[in-house]
């Protein structure tokens, strides 16, 4: 059996965890458990919720894409508050909005197979 590594989806938002963690790292330490806190902890787990769906066929695989389509929501809001802070620049949030947008696209079509699956 592959491994989740093998999922594309994953592939995809295990970068964005690390492109969010690299960039976070530069917003003030007055925000460490706010807006840092939030986006990395929402960035974490879209691949975490995937790994953890990977391999599974019952009808708790859909719940844990849902939780990773949740989290895209959740990032794609920080990543926002984030930039109107100032704590992006308008590039770096362009980049990683395209990210997220993406990352929700292959999430979506991920659940789809997933409930066809069940």
């Amino acid at each position: 059996m592959a491994s989740v590594h093998s999922l594309a989806a994953w592939e995809r938002a295990h970068r964005f965890a690390l492109a969010v963690c690299a960039v976070s790292a530069s917003f003030p330490r007055t925000e460490s458990d706010g807006i840092t806190a939030y986006l990395r902890r929402a960035a974490l787990a879209i691949p975490a919720s995937l790994a953890e769906s990977y391999g599974w066929e019952d009808e708790g695989a859909d719940l844990r894409v849902v939780r990773a389509l949740g989290a895209v929501g959740k990032a794609e809001h920080h990543l926002a508050l984030a930039r109107e802070r100032g704590y992006l620049s308008a590039r770096e949030c362009a980049m990683l909005q395209k990210e997220v947008r993406a990352l929700r696209d292959m999430v979506v079509a991920l659940r789809g197979a997933v409930v066809g699956e069940c």
